[in-house]
């Protein structure tokens, strides 16, 4: 009897300890499916935020989809409704497209929270939903884009909601909606074994959703402060009703009182339930809306062949402790009991031994089987007959023969009382399998080896497992997208290798480092300050970095950072998603360089358009009305009165010509095609030839045109067919411009390594603002021609160019009602 209580005692100590082990280790296995879920659905519903964005830069934001959108915005009634109906047949077949990858709503709202056009129920429009929506107030009010789950008139969804602006006027905003059955199919890719579940928060449901579509939501069993959306009605990605699998599995789970109080209390957590004799893990994460606020509770029910593994462990663990502690005693009280008691301790051990839940054997010390159980024969398909003659090595795998044959050494020499090890055994039909071979020495009473106990376990299910979660593992290691992993201080766990990749830091320099490694500094404290407030409230923070690699360049990334809970219900870390858009803001840098430069140019094409217009106009009419006055009056006009109508037309006709001629000049410059064919000039030689050919028309105003030579004969590298245009510009404008009995000089001096011309007249000048602008296009100046002359807006603008592009420079000295003094200056 006393040493059947020491027994007892050690063997209570033994099975409470196994069992605490056991408990732990099922509960580390269900939170690791509680981070693989919670990873999971971060991936998935940050890639598709990625496709929305997509989407609307390449779709929705486009001028004629923002043009109609803005003349239904400010009509009403009937012309509402035709400029609605152009809207959603120019954005049907994207809705289409949509659709087919499973994005279920396109919805465009006011500004005021007025819904303007469903495109899955393009008949319910006009209701205002910014009491039901945050996310509408949220984007309408603050004008930026807002990503996450929420409650709506028709049903529940992951929400991807964009401000919609005409330039800088906000219009309202749009959304696309991807249902749960989305998120379903993109969890079921990931994890193929997995079915998925989505409790909805009742008071959100029921207090947002239109009437008409209330009767589709039932409560859960789980909780009666959650809805599922039920009835079969599959239409809009709802899901159809729940299949076997999960209603047996939810009727375990409503037997629990934990699941409901972990429910109330917003925790994420995993159960372990069973199926038709299979243990699978119910796995519950909790999931906020836009405003932070819990609204729905997100569920995987999977198989976990590990919670059987561990269990059969747990029994492989107490027989051998039972096995070890019984042979101890036996042999105790084989000293002490009669062969009675000997039979009695062989008859409890043999009972032990063949109605053990795992495969045991005894061999002989040369390795011969010579008993096995029941169970480890069923387990390599032999009988006992043939199992006999057989050695324990002639049931392993080739692979593992040598290091068995080194175990059984070190066993039958002492030098190990016990061996453990998984490996691949083969059985009779030939196929091969994955055991645990647990060895131990069996030995007499003087401490010497004469046999051994052999145990084999099957690991077929749990080696399946562990291809499941390494299946999982591979998805991050392999992820295009930047994952890491920190404390709640931000100090980093775990990254993976496209962190490496993108930044260029290893894991070893990352872990253990502050996230604020790659801080790029450019970005304002305001803006970090925000995203940990995020965090804190437990919210999920979406935005972009522009952060710095190792090597000091810079790169843009788009993130999303949520927070990971433990199993007792509280944040332990942060799981941030990245991806590398720096090609993609690049783009929208250039672009939006490119739009400026296009509305640059479309501004001057109408300027130029107009102004053209406005300068042909006058002359094609004077031209006109002279023509129709000769064609009529000819025969009663004499010659003189002809003349003079034909001189009217000619000067009509030159003033058309020096317009067109001058626009000709700007297009020829601006196209980059003017030709400079650069050469060395006598440049007294070309001002002289100059100042001949304008000397008879200044003197038609009584104008002296003279000229000075200060340089004598001077050799300039330029185009001397440009420079003369230049010329004629410049005096032609002199001349204009000044009144009659004046002096206009022509001027050639050396100055600073230059030669410059001067033209040098005595006119009205020119103020201050003037000058700032006199070089531009069509600019039209205080200073007007004093013989009714015509003037382009042009000449100076075309001075200008010519004169660079012959590497010299021009500008302009005077004071208002001083004259005007023009310099060329060309290197010497």
């Amino acid at each position: 009897m006393r040493w059947l209580l020491i027994f007892l005692l050690l063997e209570s100590l033994a099975v409470g300890f196994l069992y605490k082990v056991t408990h732990t280790n099922q509960q580390q296995y269900l939170q690791q499916h509680v981070t693989m879920l919670q990873t999971a659905y971060t991936t998935v519903v940050n890639s598709f935020r990625l496709t929305t964005e997509t989407l609307y830069n390449e779709t929705i934001n486009q001028p004629d989809v923002i043009a109609l959108f803005r003349l239904g915005a400010k009509s009403k009634d009937a012309k509402r409704k035709r400029f609605r109906g152009r809207l959603y047949r120019r954005l049907y077949p994207t809705y289409k497209r949509l659709r087919a990858r499973n994005l279920k709503q396109l919805h465009f709202h006011l500004a005021n929270g007025d819904s303007y056009l469903r495109f899955h129920r393009p008949e319910l429009f006009g209701d205002n939903l910014f009491d039901v929506r945050p996310s509408l107030r949220i984007v309408n009010q603050e004008h930026r884009p807002v990503f996450g789950f929420e409650g709506g008139r028709i049903y529940s969804g992951f929400r991807y909601v964009f401000p919609v602006f005409d330039d800088n006027t906000h219009l309202g905003s749009v959304e696309t909606s991807l249902s749960f059955l989305a998120i379903e199919d993109e969890l079921s890719k990931v994890v193929p074994e997995s079915k998925f579940s989505l409790l909805l928060q009742k008071d959100s449901v029921l207090s947002l959703a239109f009437k008409s579509e209330q009767s589709i939501y039932a409560p859960s069993r789980l909780h009666p402060d959650y809805y599922y959306e039920d009835l079969g009605i599959s239409d809009l990605g709802r899901p159809t009703p729940l299949d076997l699998l999960v209603q047996t599995l939810n009727e375990q789970l409503a037997k629990r009182p934990e699941v409901a109080e972990q429910m109330q209390m917003q925790k994420a957590f995993g159960a372990d339930v069973k199926y038709q004799g299979k243990e699978y893990a119910a796995t519950l994460i909790p999931i906020k809306n836009i405003s932070g606020q819990q609204a729905a509770y997100l569920i995987s029910y999977g198989p976990a062949p590990l919670l059987k593994t561990f269990i059969q462990e747990l029994h492989l663990q107490l027989l051998a402790v039972t096995m070890i502690l019984g042979l101890m005693v036996w042999f105790m009280w084989r000293n002490e009991k009669s062969r009675h008691a000997l039979r009695e301790s062989q008859i409890m051990f043999s009972g032990i031994f063949n109605n053990a839940p795992i495969g045991i054997s005894l061999l002989d010390y040369q390795g011969y089987y010579i008993q096995a159980n029941p169970l480890f024969l069923e387990l390599f398909g032999y009988s006992w007959e043939e199992m006999k003659p057989k050695r324990c090595l002639d049931i392993n795998h080739p692979d593992y023969i040598e290091v068995s044959k080194e175990a059984l050494e070190s066993i039958r020499s002492g030098q190990n009382k016990q061996w453990n090890m998984d490996k691949r055994f083969i059985r009779k039909d030939g196929s091969v399998f994955w055991g645990n071979h647990w060895l131990s020495s069996l030995l007499d009473d003087e401490g010497n080896c004469i046999g051994l106990i052999c145990i084999v376990s099957d690991l077929t299910e749990r080696k399946a497992a562990e291809r499941t979660l390494r299946k999982l593992s591979r998805v991050v290691e392999q992820s295009h997208n930047t994952i890491t992993i920190t404390n709640l201080d931000g100090y980093i766990e775990f990254v993976n290798p496209a962190f490496t990749r993108t930044s260029g830091y290893s894991a070893e320099e990352a872990i253990g480092a502050n996230s604020g490694l790659l801080k790029s500094g450019l970005q304002p404290t305001e803006f970090y300050a925000n995203l940990w407030e995020t965090l804190k409230r437990g919210e999920i923070w979406n935005g972009e970095f522009l952060n710095k690699r190792k090597d000091g360049s810079l790169y843009w990334e788009s993130a999303t950072i949520s927070t990971l809970i433990n199993e007792e219900g509280k944040p332990s870390q942060y799981l941030e998603v990245k991806e590398d858009i720096t090609e993609r803001k690049e783009a929208e840098m250039e672009l939006q360089e490119k739009n400026f430069e296009l509305l640059r140019l479309n501004q001057e094409k109408n300027e130029f358009l107009g102004i053209a217009a406005h300068d042909l106009k006058n002359p094609l009419s004077a031209i006109k009305g002279l023509a129709e006055e000769i064609q009529e009056d000819y025969k009663d006009m004499d010659a003189d009165e002809v003349i003079q109508d034909a001189g009217k037309i000619r000067m009509a006709a030159q003033r058309m010509f020096m317009l067109i001629t001058n626009l000709l000049d700007v297009n020829i410059i601006e196209s980059g095609k003017l030709n400079i064919e650069p050469a060395l000039y006598h440049i007294q030689e070309l001002v002289e030839a100059v100042v001949d050919d304008y000397q008879q028309r200044a003197a038609q105003k009584n104008i002296q045109l003279r000229y000075d030579n200060q340089v004598g004969d001077c050799l300039v590298k330029l185009d001397g067919e440009i420079f003369q245009q230049v010329m004629d510009n410049l005096v032609s404008n002199a001349i204009k411009y000044s009144p009659q009995d004046t002096v206009t000089t022509l001027r050639l001096s050396r100055k600073n390594g230059f030669v410059c011309c001067e033209i040098q007249d005595q006119g009205p000048g020119f103020s201050a603002e003037d000058l700032n602008k006199m070089f531009g296009k069509f600019v039209r100046l205080s200073a007007k021609p004093t013989g009714n002359e015509h003037s382009t807006g042009l000449g100076l603008f075309i001075v200008k160019k010519m004169v660079e592009a012959m590497h010299g420079k021009v500008r302009c000295e005077s004071v208002a009602g001083q004259g005007a003094n023009f310099i060329v200056e060309f290197p010497a």
